[in-house]
């Protein structure tokens, strides 16, 4: 699935009320009640947990060694640091969580925010992730190769 499609599912939200008088978005609640619409939407990279009023996705992005791991935590540490709406996931096998309300899309900033991220993390990023892999591995060559010629 792509980002814009994954972009349509998170951002196809409603206001709604909790007929329970509960203060937290729908995706948070254990009540479940049929109103909330709650859902599980599963792919290759990401799982959702959408309702009525919110959703939580989940996203698990690819990398193909220990350097490249090392760079995403240290991107998604930063991005939850600068952004509410992202947070650590509490599910073991996806890298982070985005939660998206209903009321942050009438924001024009944090929609276009989300939007943006989500296509930079499911399409660039893996790409510029390749890139500073490879670059880190030039450098750690090139510095062992400097060392290796003063003996």
């Amino acid at each position: 699935m792509k980002a814009e499609e994954l972009i349509k599912i998170i951002f196809d939200l409603k206001d709604f009320k909790c007929p329970l008088n509960i203060s937290k978005v729908c995706v948070f609640c254990e009540k479940r009640c049929a109103e909330s619409n709650y859902q599980e939407i599963t792919g290759d990279f990401f799982f959702i947990k959408k309702t009525i009023n919110s959703a939580l996705l989940y996203l698990k992005v690819p990398t193909s060694d220990e350097i490249e791991r090392s760079v995403l935590k240290y991107v998604i540490r930063e991005l939850i640091h600068r952004y509410y709406f992202l947070m650590s996931s509490d599910l073991e096998e996806y890298d982070f969580a985005l939660l998206v309300r209903y009321k942050d899309l009438n924001i024009r900033e944090t929609r276009e925010t989300i939007e943006k991220l989500i296509k930079w993390l499911l399409e660039e990023f893996p790409k510029d992730l390749f890139k500073i892999r490879m670059y880190i591995r030039e450098r750690v060559l090139k510095t062992l190769d400097e060392k290796l010629r003063s003996f």
